[in-house]
């Protein structure tokens, strides 16, 4: 699995160079064949023409900016990250200048004042300034700031902006130093200025790259692609000499791929990655449950038609559950199991047909043994679903992969850590949360690292010596949709183990289980039974508690999920 892991990330990364290479391969070998062959290829284009395609260009990838804002703008309440709503609204006013610059250019209809070159160039490099260091403010922003502003007050900003540089612009073009004189061509502030755009776009470019080989980022390859293009556009427009030539028209061509590629990175990123990864971790919770929603789904018309079939359809329904809960009783470990000289008991009682429990123990490495026990909220096919969910997650958080080593053992903090922000971008219902307990036991130190996401329910340790008593684990926070409210810190804790020493793992289905009377079993009467049996083998003891607890509340009419096992060095 780690193997495969790097291949995987080493796949990425050349791919992203594969790309990267070849855009830039491309954009230099059209500039070149154009130089090379320019008294076949250059040619200035009539300006009826010229201003036709010219507006299609503009309109386009101003559509295309416009539809950037609107997927981040529309988004942002789901993930209120800073850096995708500076974005958004970065777009939301390059593509109003965009849409300004066409409107200015020479020969379209008098926009307001008269069209100019130099009030068209000033549009189109102000544009372009924004664009470039905007890029680089977002590169900047680190993806987990999160902002409680409201996106209206950004939206707000951005339209006052637009509108100072629309009068600037439009009403006071003397204030710009000139940018293009009609015979002469672009002047050395507009070219110094292109130059300048660039070197922002490089240092962009690097700050992304890093990004990416770091952390992954889906987006980052579209965003370097796009950097390409944009530079090359830029340097496109250092090299024309007339509005309507062949290197102004290839800069815009190059700026509408750019504009594409910065869309479909964030497209990807935000809305369809998200979205297929939960997809593939729902079909996969849900495969026992797939054909009994289609039984229902067809069978719902004709059970109002024939009643008659209710019978068979029950009969059917109890038959797919019991299948549900075979699979979900699969995924558990062996009742009696040896890992690394450590054995392990275990009892696993549902209220329902299928649990809201989940616990496991297994093989890290020849030293280390992973043990965790999950209590989800609720009963039945939901709760089920979270635990599959929740024994997905944590088996890919038992490892950290770093580039001076195979891997390294991630602690039992961090994976609850890792585990509260993954449950937070699942799109589980906000009531759902659960509490656990993980932990990991290097059987060289004989020492046990544990952490507790709210589990209320401490092991409880059986000396070899006859002392016994709960573990000190502190009180963690539940595994729940509260991550930009509340992001809890959760503790690493420690305990030494001796040869013979046992450790009992339970949910609160044991010690929350009422009689007739509404009397709780409770953890006292738990913990005197233990005491009453510590001599006797770890099965021995499950038994007894299963039997004492039967006496108090029959097994059959359970309200909660009951599971229990123990861990015996």
């Amino acid at each position: 699995m780690i193997g495969l892991k790097r291949i995987t990330d080493n796949k990425r990364i050349n791919e992203l160079y594969l790309f990267l290479s070849a855009s830039i391969l491309f954009c230099a070998l059209t500039i070149f064949i154009l130089n090379i062959t320019s008294e076949f290829t250059y040619k200035v284009f009539s300006q009826n023409t010229y201003l036709i395609i010219h507006l299609l260009m503009e309109f386009t990838s101003a559509l295309i900016g416009f539809s950037t804002f609107a997927v981040l703008y529309y988004t942002f309440d789901l993930f209120k990250q800073l850096r995708y709503i500076f974005l958004a609204n970065l777009f939301l006013v390059v593509s109003f200048i965009d849409i300004l610059h066409v409107m200015s250019y020479d020969g379209m209809p008098a926009f307001l004042t008269g069209n100019t070159p130099q009030k068209a160039t000033a549009y189109w490099i102000i544009g372009r300034i924004l664009m470039s260091i905007g890029l680089l403010v977002f590169s900047l922003l680190s993806k987990e700031r999160k902002t409680k502003i409201d996106r209206k007050v950004f939206l707000g900003t951005s339209i006052l902006i637009l509108m100072i540089i629309f009068i600037i612009v439009t009403y006071n073009i003397g204030l710009i130093p000139p940018l293009f004189i009609n015979g002469v061509g672009l002047t050395p502030l507009k070219v110094t200025l292109e130059y300048i755009i660039v070197g922002i776009n490089v240092l962009t470019s690097f700050i992304l790259l890093r990004e990416h080989r770091r952390f992954k980022s889906g987006h980052a390859i579209g965003l370097l692609i796009a950097l390409v293009f944009s530079n090359f556009s830029e340097l496109t427009f250092t090299l024309y000499v007339n509005v309507f030539d062949t290197y102004n028209l290839l800069g815009h061509i190059f700026k509408i791929i750019a504009y594409f590629a910065i869309f479909k990175a964030i497209f990807l990123s935000t809305i369809r990655n998200p979205y297929t990864q939960l997809s593939e971790v729902q079909n996969e919770l849900k495969k026992y449950a797939d054909n009994l929603e289609k039984l229902v789904d067809e069978k719902t018309e004709e059970l109002v038609e024939k009643n008659k079939n209710l019978i068979e359809m029950n009969k059917k329904i109890l038959e797919d559950l019991e299948s549900a809960k075979e699979i979900q009783e699969a995924l558990l470990p062996q009742r009696v199991q040896e890992i690394n000289g450590v054995n392990f008991y275990s009892k696993y009682l549902p209220c329902e047909r299928l649990s809201g429990d989940f616990y496991n123990y297994f093989k890290i490495d020849d030293e280390n043994i992973g043990v965790y026990i999950i209590d989800v909220s609720g009963h039945g096919v939901p709760a089920a679903m979270l635990t599959i969910f929740a024994s997905r997650i944590l088996k890919g958080n038992i490892f950290d992969l770093d580039e001076e080593s195979d891997y390294s053992i991630i602690s039992p903090s961090d994976v609850v850590s890792n585990f509260y922000e993954i449950f937070n971008e699942s799109n589980f219902p906000d009531e759902n949360y659960l509490v656990m307990f993980y932990g990991i036991y290097n059987t060289e130190r004989n020492e046990l690292t544990y952490s507790s996401a709210g589990h209320n329910c401490p092991p409880m340790i059986v000396k070899r010596d006859g002392e016994v008593k709960d573990i000190d684990y502190g009180d963690g926070f539940p595994i729940c949709k509260l991550e930009g409210i509340i992001d809890p810190k959760y503790k690493d804790y420690k305990v030494k183990l001796t040869k013979g020493d046992k450790i009992l793992f339970y949910t609160d289905g044991i010690v929350e289980a009422k009689d007739e009377n509404d009397n709780l079993y409770t953890a006292d009467r738990l913990e005197r039974l233990v005491k009453e049996n510590k001599e006797n083998a770890s099965q021995e003891i499950i038994q007894s508690i299963i039997q004492d607890l039967s006496s108090h509340k029959a097994l059959d009419k359970l309200e909660d999920d009951v599971t229990l096992f123990i861990m015996e060095v």
